[in-house]
């Protein structure tokens, strides 16, 4: 899940702009316990008003996987178009977030998940540089906190360190701004909640490059490391079609991740959207 957060967070393009533009970007994740890493590559295409679509290039990701795409028309409504099963699916963050903190809830006395002491700074960091052609302001944020699950009869304790660090530009010629630099999404779980409070940023431009280091250490002390990193290699200006980002005729429409569409027939309980998501 928070793979899937990182990735959205990082390309999506919610204020109207100016131009027509497109750029590449590359983005990686690993960990220590993973034996391989998650590559996610592609190019964006972003269209006054505010039509943006992604192309998936190289990807191991589980979700947008290699060929599909993420178009909109208005920067807020997402669709994932996979051309290879010709279908496609509503992309919606905040619905995935509350899917989530339901099925916490819901869980009640078999599971129990606190966090606690959630903490995090920003500050100018002092390794400016130009990244894709543009001059970039280094930031870093490190946030921390401590995470206690209980199932069962068997209880855990997490620390989770977080370092991140960020270089945004305010000359990138559209106005591309992150999900939560626009809007405040809540999922309905207070735990939840807490870490997508840390997710939050007040920092003014674009996105160009990130590099993040994440230490979680258990009660024993073992430590484990995970990595994220991301960058736009590349723009340039250029003349798009509207109908590029349009969903293609005659694909059919199917749930993601197995979640189910919100209508259902009257009377009939509903299924918890995410309880496909972590088999």
């Amino acid at each position: 899940m928070k793979r899937i957060l990182f990735l959205v967070v990082l390309t999506l393009a919610a204020a109207f702009v100016a131009a027509d533009v497109t750029y590449t970007f590359q983005g990686t994740n690993w960990s220590d316990a993973a034996k391989e890493k998650v590559l996610t590559n592609g190019k964006a295409f972003l269209k006054e008003p505010a039509f943006f679509r992604i192309d998936f290039s190289e990807s191991t990701n589980p979700l947008m996987g290699t060929g599909t795409s993420l178009v909109s028309k208005d920067g807020q409504t997402l669709y994932l178009i996979n051309p290879k099963e010709k279908t496609y699916s509503k992309f919606d963050l905040e619905e995935m977030l509350k899917a989530a903190g339901g099925m916490m809830q819901a869980m009640g006395g078999m599971m129990d998940i606190k966090i606690e002491n959630p903490k995090a700074t920003q500050k100018r960091g002092t390794q400016d540089a130009t990244i894709a052609g543009f001059p970039a302001s280094h930031y870093i944020v490190e946030s921390s906190y401590a995470m206690k699950v209980k199932v069962l009869f068997m209880k855990t304790n997490t620390q989770v360190t977080t370092r991140r660090d960020l270089w945004y530009t305010e000359a990138f010629p559209i106005g591309v701004k992150d999900y939560f630099q626009v809007r405040s999404i809540k999922s309905g779980f207070g735990e939840l909640d807490k870490l997508i409070e840390l997710e939050t940023l007040k920092i003014p431009g674009v996105l160009l490059k990130s590099k993040s280091v994440s230490e979680s250490k258990d009660e024993k002390g073992k430590m484990t490391k995970s990595y994220d990193e991301f960058e736009i290699t590349a723009w340039e200006k250029a003349s798009l079609g509207a109908d590029l980002f349009e969903v293609p005729a005659g694909y059919k429409e199917v749930p993601l991740l197995g979640i189910p569409a919100e209508e259902g027939s009257e009377g009939q309980e509903q299924e918890n959207p995410l309880k496909n998501l972590f088999k």
